[in-house]
């Protein structure tokens, strides 16, 4: 093989790895995504999650009586699990600590699903403390507190369909 055919062939391969990369990118940036508030609507209670690295089972609260109830007087909330509030727009709820038995972490997140805050262990005898998120969210979501530590979530993890 000559060297200007040896060249042709090192051109050809570039070329063939470039179109290659480029329509990985492509795709990559063109997938759908998971339109988080429709996903939700459809879901049934409890649904399997993940939020940063970790897979949750989350019960939905979606309806005044469940919104407002929360976690309170559950004697626990098994280990990988998680009420998730669903709010129908941007807001700053206020969240206590009425009636609660063990302690919470608190992740509040944007229409995305991405964490804007995070309110770490949250305590039962706080009340009548009052929690809110640094700015407007649409869901809310109270895990075991400690969560948020042992799995590393940090603001700008996602919560997406698992």
């Amino acid at each position: 093989m000559s060297l200007s055919q040896l060249k042709s062939r090192l051109e050809l391969a570039a070329l063939v790895i470039l179109l290659v990369v480029l329509l990985a990118l492509w795709r990559g940036i063109n997938r759908p995504t998971v339109d988080l508030a429709h996903f939700l609507a459809e879901a049934a209670s409890p649904t399997t999650m993940r939020l940063g690295p970790v897979r949750l089972s989350l019960e939905l609260a979606d309806r005044p009586l469940e919104l407002a109830r929360g976690l309170a007087g559950r004697a626990s909330l098994n280990q990988l699990s998680g009420l998730l509030f669903i709010f129908d727009t941007d807001t700053i709820p206020s969240f206590w600590m009425k009636g609660m038995l063990f302690p919470l972490d608190i992740i509040w997140l944007d229409a995305a699903g991405r964490i804007v805050d995070i309110t770490p262990n949250v305590r039962p005898e706080s009340y009548p403390q009052i929690f809110q998120p640094a700015q407007a969210v649409r869901y809310a979501l109270e895990v075991n507190a400690g969560l948020t530590d042992s799995f590393n979530l940090q603001i700008g993890d996602r919560l997406t369909p698992f």
